[in-house]
């Protein structure tokens, strides 16, 4: 997924729905301040065309940053613990990554990148690309996750292991062992004598030994899942 960044000298040429801009923190046109107060509820995104530590993205264009001062400003942010991203043409992007190679920080960076072709699609190895210029207003198309802009996605939960009897692998009703086990016949034969006279006994744990657990579990008032923990062998007199 993708979305639409604006950026502009003249803030007031945004549009007022906009929920991704671009703001200069510094130099001839910042505008930083003004952008932040037009759109309280967009995502801002922070550019400094000369080298303040505390921007998200780092110019480097002629009358900007040179590639090697931009490689340098990009290393302070990762010493910081930052994701720093280089704004930079199509044209000029092999210097700049190879001033950011020769610092050591591949894949450290993100790259912003400038060609004026009219089509929304970010190029490979970068993470937004302005496509379109016009006399009052830039249109970019941005991924939908920006490391170093956007805040970082929450980690995946861990699942609650299924419960492991110390016996043996007991599974969840349908899901029975291919092959037969001792010990599940020695549930078996318990469950067979306290809770279904007609259980096989075949050592395999399939859906009727899990529905027999499920009966113990209500007994016992223990969530009924079939897996037949210490406390249901307790209940049967293991």
């Amino acid at each position: 997924m993708t979305r639409l960044m604006y950026d502009a000298v003249t803030e007031s040429n945004i549009p007022a729905n906009a929920t991704m801009v671009a703001g200069y923190v510094d130099g001839h046109y910042a505008n930083i301040d003004r952008v932040r107060a037009r759109f309280p509820h967009a995502r801002i995104v922070t550019i400094t065309p000369h080298g303040i530590n505390d921007a998200e993205v780092a110019d480097v264009e002629t009358g900007d940053l040179t590639p090697a001062q931009g490689a340098e400003w990009a290393r302070k942010k990762v010493a910081a613990g930052k994701t720093p991203t280089l704004y930079c043409n199509l044209s000029t992007w092999p210097a700049v990554q190879q001033a950011v190679h020769a610092a050591g920080l591949d894949h450290k960076v993100q790259y912003w990148i400038a060609k004026y072709d009219g089509v929304a699609q970010i190029p490979a190895g970068a993470i937004a690309k302005q496509y379109r210029s016009t006399s009052t207003l830039d249109y970019s198309v941005v991924a939908d996750y920006w490391p170093g802009v956007d805040p970082a996605p929450a980690p995946t939960p861990t699942p609650t292991p299924t419960p492991v009897n110390h016996h043996y692998v007991t599974l969840k009703s349908g899901m029975g062992i291919p092959h037969p086990d001792a010990n599940v016949a020695k549930l078996q034969h318990l469950l067979k004598a306290h809770v279904d006279a007609h259980l096989v006994v075949d050592g395999k744990f399939g859906a009727k030994t899990a529905s027999a657990v499920k009966v113990v579990q209500g007994r016992i008032h223990e969530p009924a899942n079939g897996v037949a923990d210490a406390r249901v062998e307790a209940a049967l007199g293991w």
